[in-house]
């Protein structure tokens, strides 16, 4: 019922549900083949699933999240494919598993040699070519886009410059030269990207997007999302959280589809407001392929966020903070994290360093050098943490209110306002593992 993908209400601009049961045979199942799977067929798509927004086939949940949420054919199979991955009901749909079909997918399995002038590239080889990405191949994924119609050069900045950068990123026409062969971006501790906010009045919005709205945002949430409340002022990313009777704004900003990477060593400099009670500030990622197969399928790595309901209860809100990961373990939600109590108040008018080091072994959490967290990944078939070896994006927000604090109502919210959380920078160091 949290799914504001498919629930009926909320204050983001969210649209109706799909319509239940539409009619076999209507235009969400008159192809023979759909999402580039010859499996995927008007039997297929007539076939009846079942969520919180009511009953619906799979062809007209597919048709509705391409007219309402935006989204291409292929994301939007992939999308309630996963929602609905089983053989009997859409599974033949997906086009990381179908095993071929219509426009070139080959569903990961490229059997097609790269081609000698692929995207341009030199260095677009047949290692990177045939590289996994979500289930795809990046030369597959290259291969279906042109068959729906891309240029060779539109497909490979769309699969390794945006979708896939982490993974197939060699096949990227804007970043040919860059490397060549087999070797590295650079060594290990040289930096990958970096984000000084020394310019400008506004975010970049080359390196990032704003998350808008007021539905709650899954987590029974108060505040409502805008632009406004996010500036960059001082060398700083500065968002202000305000209140006004009843109603809060703040900011959550994020660098999905614009930076990701997998493994590597993150530093950042914030600094934090009052929080007492029910402010929720947090620094995190999300895995880049949110928007193609959802959340928790995409992974969630929180590398801190404070205001957790069992502080506010004992009184150290300030001083508490904690790590977490969220993930899906095989159709269901998993998540494991935890806390650690400061000597003194985080709020204290500094900025604190947060780091995260993340290697194909394990991701270990820190503030200011004191350990945090640390969370083993070596073996994701065992519980389920495969979205632990994929490329991830950063957001930064505050959010009031909401489950993590446990306080759902406005006459809860105790925090001094305007409220500010400052960020004078970001920036990821390569390690020997990294990708991106």
């Amino acid at each position: 019922p949290c799914n504001p993908a498919t629930c009926s209400g909320g204050g983001g601009g969210d649209t109706p549900a799909p319509t239940p049961s539409p009619t076999p045979g209507a235009d969400d199942s008159t192809r023979s083949s759909t999402c580039g799977c010859s499996s995927c067929t008007d039997a297929v798509k007539s076939r009846n699933v079942y969520d919180s927004a009511g009953d619906f086939t799979c062809g007209a949940r597919i048709s509705w999240k391409v007219t309402n949420d935006g989204l291409s054919e292929d994301a939007a199979c992939a999308f309630v494919t996963n929602e609905f991955p089983e053989d009997s009901t859409c599974g033949p749909c997906n086009p990381a598993t179908c095993g071929g079909g219509e426009g070139g997918d080959d569903g990961g399995t490229n059997n097609n040699p790269v081609p000698d002038d692929a995207c341009g590239c030199e260095e677009c080889t047949q290692e990177v070519w045939d590289l996994d990405a979500f289930g795809y191949t990046c030369g597959g994924r290259i291969n279906y886009l042109i068959g729906e119609g891309s240029t060779q050069l539109a497909a490979c900045r769309q699969v390794a410059g945006i979708e896939f950068f982490g993974i197939c990123g060699d096949c990227d026409p804007q970043r040919c030269g860059l490397r060549t062969g087999d070797e590295d971006f650079g060594p290990p501790g040289s930096l990958l990207w970096s984000e000084e906010f020394n310019t400008g009045s506004t975010i970049d919005e080359s390196m990032w997007n704003y998350d808008l709205g007021s539905w709650g945002w899954g987590n029974q949430e108060l505040q409502d999302y805008t632009e406004s409340n996010a500036r960059v002022d001082n060398g700083a990313l500065v968002i202000t959280v305000e209140r006004n009777g009843d109603y809060f704004t703040s900011s959550r900003v994020n660098t999905i589809g614009k930076f990701s990477f997998l493994y590597g060593e993150v530093e950042a400099m914030i600094k934090l407001p009052n929080l007492a009670n029910g402010l929720w500030p947090a620094f995190w990622l999300l895995g880049a392929n949110f928007y193609q197969v959802g959340w928790p399928v995409c992974g969630e790595l929180d590398i801190f966020e404070m205001g957790i309901g069992n502080a506010v209860n004992d009184g150290t809100v300030n001083r508490r903070v904690g790590s977490h990961a969220h993930w899906d373990n095989y159709g269901s939600y998993a998540g494991w994290g935890e806390s650690i109590d400061l000597d003194s108040n985080v709020n204290d008018g500094q900025f604190h360093k947060f780091t995260m080091s993340w290697t194909p072994d394990q991701i270990s959490t820190a503030i200011d050098d004191k350990p945090i967290w640390e969370f083993g990944i070596t073996n994701p078939e065992a519980f389920g943490g495969q979205e632990f070896h994929q490329p991830y994006s950063f957001i930064v927000n505050v959010a009031v209110g909401g489950s993590y604090t446990g306080i759902l109502d406005a006459s809860g919210i105790t925090a001094p306002f305007p409220a500010e959380l400052h960020v004078d920078y970001i920036r990821v160091y390569r390690n020997e593992h990294t990708v991106g």
